[in-house]
């Protein structure tokens, strides 16, 4: 991440966005605490403890868009993670309670979304990698069980974030027969499979933590209608960058256990790992959570042997 990314990332919501976000609690609620969350890249992301006029303590979270580049390709991202969180507020999956939007940064100095605070926080150092891939194994189904309507599955389709069709071997590494083979099989068509609500970005940094507990998951800007194996392919390659094999092995294998007779294709598990491709890995999301030890020549060596895991299965 560069310099001048990373510090409009850093800048603390100004005055408007602090009127804005206590115009939509009770009269006489005060700012109590601020404070940034660490790992995003995509928006600038605060939590704020308000206190309100009987002492209670109200934990929020101020999530702006804050990336012109990004807002150019998609001036709706907080009009469309606010409907995300509108349609979870309903189901069983934990996620924040949506509390205000600002779909436009008419008021903020971004587009920006005001949402309730999960307990905990981010972990990517756990102690034990065990309970820690099987927790996250075990929230997904409920997410693929959300319900959508017509509108959600026509205006968020899932699709692939590069382009198969022109895709290269990475020049930067050195599994390029691996590389090649998952390419060759991602071009094919998949076998049929029920689209449903998914995460689309499903990862580490994305799921929060108390006590070794999972209490829910987070960031659900790319929330999509699509294959449900997605969400796992990306979260397996996530954690071999993180993590490495054992532990994108043990993450499939809890999920596995809990799809029953229902299959995973490794055809998603290909799709997934092919959108960390075009460029070597960019760890600043991981070095701004704490994990300075994950160098880059680490990560190569860990997505080039979790490629190569992906080639033999298909042979």
């Amino acid at each position: 991440m560069d310099h001048a990314l990373d510090a409009v990332l850093r800048q603390r919501p100004g005055p408007d966005a602090l009127d804005w976000v206590l115009r939509h609690q009770p009269p006489g609620t005060r700012v109590a605490s601020l404070r940034r969350l660490r790992g995003g890249t995509a928006s600038a992301t605060h939590a704020i403890n308000l206190r309100n006029p009987d002492g209670e303590l109200i934990r929020t979270v101020l999530r702006r868009y804050v990336r012109s580049d990004w807002l150019q390709r998609e001036p709706d991202l907080a009009a469309r993670e606010a409907s995300t969180l509108k349609l979870l507020a309903t189901s069983e999956v934990a996620a924040p309670r949506l509390l205000a939007v600002d779909p436009s940064g008419a008021h903020c100095d971004a587009p920006a979304v005001l949402m309730s605070r999960l307990p905990g926080g981010i972990d990517v150092a756990p102690t034990d990698l065990g309970p820690y891939v099987d927790q996250m194994a075990a929230v997904l189904p409920a997410v693929h069980r959300t319900k959508v309507d017509r509108r959600f599955k026509k205006t968020r389709p899932y699709f692939s974030y590069v382009a198969l069709d022109t895709l290269q071997v990475p020049a930067w590494s050195d599994q390029p027969d691996a590389w090649a083979a998952i390419i060759a099989a991602a071009r094919h068509d998949p076998s049929p499979v029920q689209a449903t609500f998914i995460h689309r970005d499903y990862h580490p940094g994305n799921v929060v933590w108390a006590r070794g507990k999972l209490t829910g998951i987070v960031d659900w800007v790319n929330a999509s209608f699509g294959p449900p194996g997605i969400d796992i392919g990306h979260g397996r390659v996530n954690l071999a960058v993180l993590f490495g094999l054992d532990a994108a092995n043990g993450f499939l294998d809890a999920c596995l256990r809990l799809l029953g007779d229902q299959p995973h294709q490794l055809f998603w598990d290909c799709r997934a790992a092919l959108e960390f491709a075009p460029t070597p890995p960019d760890l600043a999301q991981w070095h701004d959570t704490g994990r300075s030890d994950l160098t880059l020549p680490i990560a190569v060596l860990r997505l080039d042997a979790y490629v190569h895991s992906l080639a033999i299965r298909l042979r």
